[in-house]
Formats: C-alpha cells, structure tokens, sequence
C-alpha cells in the first residue's frame, strides 16, 4: 500500500489487517530463514512433549491467526497419545475481554491444573 492509498490520506484503500500486514513481513522472512522458523514452531516439536496441554484461541484474533492453533492441535491428534484441551471463543479475540468467556477460561484452567497438578 503507498502512503498515497493509505485510509489516512483518504485514498480509498482497504486498509491492511493486523494479520495481513505479519503474514506478509514473515512470508518473505520465511523464504530467506526456512530452517529458522521450521526449528522455532511448536508444531514441529510436538512429538517430545509429555505433558498434557491447554489450548485456548480467540476466534477474532488478529495478532495470532487462529489456525495457528488449529494446525497444533491437528499436529496432536496425529501423533495421538498427547492428552490436551482445546477451546475456542468465537467472541474474543487476542484477549478474554469478555466477562463470560474470561469466567469460563478461568474455570476450565482451575480443572485443568487441579487435574493435572495436583
């Protein structure tokens, strides 16, 4: 986007989301360090975890695309024999800002650590 087309100068451009303006700096960093981000993804270091996971995403996120999650917890299940919990909240985005989805987040990590922990 030129500075011409930015929505700041009324050019009438879409403005680039959050998400789009990462996904496309780290398509190109991605290309020249392939070796660097394959060896810093969780994803492909799944197979040596052996505890279990909570996995909690905001659906309306836009700083972590929530197929990020989606593709560690597809990860898991092919592996198989991981136990973890996987929860979405299709109103929140990056945060639990949301009294409702805050409460349950926090209930189900209270179940989830007296589980596992104690």
């Amino acid at each position: 986007m030129s500075r011409r087309d930015s929505p700041r100068s009324g050019g009438g451009a879409r403005r680039e989301s959050a998400d789009e303006v990462l996904e496309r700096r780290y398509r190109r960093l991605l290309a020249w360090y392939p070796a660097a981000y394959r060896a810093g993804s969780p994803v492909h270091r799944l197979a040596n975890v052996e505890v279990p996971l909570l996995i909690a995403h905001g659906e309306l996120d836009e700083r972590v695309n929530p197929k990020q999650s989606e593709e560690l917890v597809q990860e898991l299940r092919r592996l198989g024999g991981k136990t973890f919990e996987y929860l979405t909240y299709p109103t929140e985005a990056h945060g639990f800002l949301r009294v409702g989805p805050q409460l349950h987040f926090y209930r189900r990590l209270e179940r989830f650590l007296d589980w596992y922990l104690i």
